[in-house]
């Protein structure tokens, strides 16, 4: 029965969060890092690591649809 159970809360689960609708941010580009588990001279986590953290970043609006947004930074 633990089997079944699980089967059916992932499906509710996915079909529940394909329905929620928000801003996030959902992909990112760098310049210069061949994959995403790099390391940046001068930084202490991986770029796997920054990718994690960049999902959580929590953003407010009401935009609909797909916009670009660009981060610029300089650094060691």
């Amino acid at each position: 029965m633990k089997g079944q159970a699980d089967t059916i809360g992932i499906a509710m689960q996915r079909a529940l969060l394909g329905e929620l609708e928000g801003t996030c941010i959902t992909r990112a580009k760098s310049e210069k890092i061949p994959h995403e588990y790099s390391t940046i001279v001068g930084i202490q986590e991986s770029v796997h690591e920054i990718l994690v953290n960049l999902k959580e970043i929590v953003l407010r609006g009401n935009l609909y649809g797909t916009r670009n947004a660009f981060i610029c930074t300089k650094g060691p």
